[in-house]
């Protein structure tokens, strides 16, 4: 966390002068849980009629891992005028979308001791196979535009993403291409009838592709692995009801489906081989939002999870699975306190009871099944500084209240895990 501590010190006298609390990534993972049921600068991807709320702002989210800081920050500018007259627009840089994430864990199944992803590539070279295959190169820079208009009391929006990855070589009469490309597509549509309620929806579809190849022309022989499947595909929807002026309620439902496989040959031996990978995730929840007073919001949550994945995959995991977890349910709760006008502090907890079974059955016909049931619990702590139109949040290393911190003590436990940085103007 050197990278991002040094950011921080550079930007906190400035960051002192910002104005209102918006959302980000920070906040989110600060209030574990219990954000799903508040507004959140991401939601713009996922729900573009969102976009309105900051309608001119640049946010920076810095990575929480700092030897990626510059590789996985991500960069998200709004512009509109004051009065929203043709609409507001928006331009992301280097965010990975829900659909781009699916397929990186799917080109990088597995994990090793360094925490590096192993490609699917070096899966399949286990068998013996793909020994002249490129590497599946890692998806490039994504860019999202943004663009939403109000109708009156309805919001339009929508959202196209695109990302890329390439590589090649050539030589003589050897030819190696590989490459992976993310398309996506969101619609979003915002009501708000009045003051005491407003309700979003968007729908998604992502195009994912890979490919990787092999081409030796003098023997007239090629190797190649081909990526199949629909794609990634979401629809989320969310309330925000006033209940009183100082109780708000949010009930919220989000489904996913994840489409996506593999087909293998090799020309000169006649050999064809192949994987799927498909899965199904819905979430059901209700949030509670109150404000004893404007310096104060208690915020608290209860959810219901199910995720289903099926695979088929003769090379990379040599079975057929099924692997089913159901949360019942998740409880979350959170508060924000504004102690001055430039600092706020919050802090929030999750506690989940997961189920979860999984089904191997071996191509030797041999079948393996186990079932777990853990609950998991998540604690973290944030804070805000403010003023001018500048917010940073941040949010802090768990550790720190016991160890006192790097700058205290030093412990190796830096302060921070993450931080945001936005300006409304």
């Amino acid at each position: 966390m050197k990278n991002i501590l040094a950011i921080i010190t550079g930007l906190l006298v400035i960051s002192v002068f910002s104005g209102e609390v918006c959302a980000t990534a920070s906040r989110k993972e600060s209030l574990p849980g219990i954000s799903a049921f508040m507004i959140d600068d991401r939601d713009v991807f996922n729900q573009p009629s969102l976009l309105p709320f900051y309608y001119r702002a640049a946010i920076v989210d810095l990575s929480g891992d700092s030897s990626q800081i510059t590789g996985q920050s991500s960069v998200l500018l709004t512009y509109a005028d004051r009065e929203q007259t043709f609409g507001v627009i928006g331009l992301a840089v280097n965010y990975r979308s829900d659909a781009a994430q699916s397929m990186i864990s799917y080109i990088n199944p597995f994990v090793d001791t360094l925490g590096i992803g192993i490609n699917l590539i070096d899966k399949i070279r286990d068998n013996g196979l793909g020994l002249n295959l490129p590497l599946i190169p890692e998806l490039g820079s994504a860019y999202n535009l943004i663009y939403a208009r109000k109708f009156g009391d309805r919001t339009a929006g929508i959202r196209l993403e695109h990302s890329l990855g390439q590589s090649s070589y050539s030589y003589s009469n050897v030819e190696n291409q590989a490459s992976c490309a993310a398309t996506g597509l969101t619609l979003g549509l915002g009501y708000d009838p009045s003051d005491a309620v407003r309700v979003d929806a968007g729908l998604s579809y992502g195009k994912l592709f890979f490919e990787s190849s092999y081409t030796l022309s003098l023997l007239d022989s090629t190797e190649s692995m081909n990526s199949k499947g629909l794609g990634y595909l979401a629809f989320s929807s969310r309330a925000f009801l006033n209940l009183t002026e100082e109780m708000v309620l949010v009930p919220a439902v989000n489904f996913n489906y994840f489409d996506l496989g593999y087909d293998y040959a090799k020309n000169y031996t006649l050999v064809t081989a192949g994987g799927t990978n498909q899965s199904t995730g819905l979430f059901l929840g209700c949030g509670w939002q109150f404000r004893p007073d404007n310096r104060m919001t208690l915020l608290a949550g209860l959810g219901y999870g199910y995720h289903s994945m099926k695979i088929n995959d003769s090379l990379v995991y040599h079975s057929r699975q099924e692997k089913t977890t159901a949360s019942y349910p998740s409880i979350t709760a959170g508060v924000e306190a504004n102690l001055t006008g430039w600092l706020m502090v919050r802090l929030g907890a999750e506690k989940k009871i997961l189920s979860q079974s999984v089904t191997k059955d071996f191509f030797d016909n041999t079948t393996l099944v186990e079932k777990t049931i853990t609950q998991p619990y998540e604690l973290n702590l944030g804070l805000a500084l403010k003023m001018r139109g500048f917010t940073m949040d941040l949010m802090l290393n768990p550790k720190l209240i016991y160890s006192g911190g790097n700058i205290a003590s030093g412990s190796k436990n830096w302060p921070f895990t993450r931080a945001s940085l936005v300006y409304r103007f």
